[in-house]
This record gives C-alpha cells, structure tokens and sequence, in this order.
C-alpha cells in the first residue's frame, strides 16, 4: 500500500486515547482529535488504540501503518454534537493527509510514454520541414 501511497482509513468499533488518558475520538500517526462538546474539536499527543482485539489488528494498525487514520464508530453513532465533532475532526484529519503527501514520482512507463510521444512529434515535425524543403 505505501508503495501505490494509499493511506488506509477505517472507521471502527474501537476506542482510543490521548497520551494524558482523556479519550480520542480517532487517531493519525500519534495526534488524537478530542470532541469539545460543542460540535468541534482539539487535537492531543500520544493517542494510542487501546485493547487488543482482532478490530485493532486487522484494521487500526494496518490503517496507522499506512500513515492513514482510525476513528471511532460509536462516537459517529451517538448523533448530534458528537456526530459533528466526528465530522469536523475526520475532515480536517483527511485535508491534512492531501496537503502533506508527498509529490507524486512518475513511473518509468510515464516517462516512456512522454519520450515516446516527444519523438513522434519531432519526427513529424521534421518530416514536415523536408516536405515543405522539397517543394520548394
């Protein structure tokens, strides 16, 4: 996955912590997003996923390992100011992630293409001019 740079997200029946102990409603890398109660939220450091079930093996670690994120489903489910806190948090989480990826490195068959389609245009180009040249 890190190799085609996809970051894995996944939103699941798993809790998470700030590293002062207070709960985190998802998780990049180790910044946590806290709801504030009033329909947004703060970031800490030090989040961590706790327990040890297979949600968290399967999904967060592959998730976090991708340097994507995992975000609590039943913060999502309890609806009103904690479904906006949830949304505004996961949102800002995913522009983030868009801003600071890395410039995309053109695949040997890209580069090939592009000098590929540059000789056609040349040899076209110059098969033009000997035309023009010999009707002259």
């Amino acid at each position: 996955m890190q190799a085609d740079r996809t970051l894995l997200n996944v939103v699941v029946n798993s809790t998470f912590r700030c590293g002062d102990g207070s709960a985190a409603m998802g998780i990049i890398g180790s910044t946590g997003f806290k709801a504030d109660g009033a329909g947004g939220f703060s970031t800490c450091t030090g989040a961590f996923a706790t327990g040890a079930g297979s949600t968290r093996a399967a999904y967060v670690d592959l998730a976090l390992a991708t340097g994507g994120g995992a975000w609590n489903l039943n913060i999502l489910r309890n609806g009103g100011l904690h479904a906006e806190s949830f949304t505004s948090a996961f949102v800002a989480g995913k522009v983030g992630e868009i801003i600071t990826q890395p410039p995309a490195v053109p695949e040997p068959a890209t580069w090939g293409l592009a000098c590929a389609g540059l000789l056609v245009a040349g040899w076209a180009a110059r098969r033009r001019a000997c035309a023009t040249d010999a009707a002259a």
